[in-house]
């Protein structure tokens, strides 16, 4: 029988970048909304689906980001 084989690294650089990419579009969804509270009458739909996005987007980024510091904090952990 042979030893189980370590899994290969998982892309966190990767999930680095879809972290950037969220904060991204969470400043969107910001400048979006800014630019509907400007127009008359206000666009009260679409200033809720700013803020739907917005915080879909905020929990997906607290999720991710949370992960991969956990991941990171386990490898250091296991390098000593």
């Amino acid at each position: 029988m042979q030893p189980q084989r370590q899994p290969d690294a998982l892309p966190l650089d990767c999930a680095s970048e879809i972290i950037v990419e969220l904060q991204l579009l969470r400043s969107e969804c910001c400048l979006t909304a800014d630019q509907l509270t400007r127009r008359t009458p206000l666009d009260e739909p679409g200033l809720e689906e700013c803020a739907r996005l917005d915080d879909a987007l905020a929990q997906a980024h607290r999720l991710l980001l949370g992960v991969v510091r956990e991941i990171k904090r386990l490898r250091r952990l296991r390098a000593k």
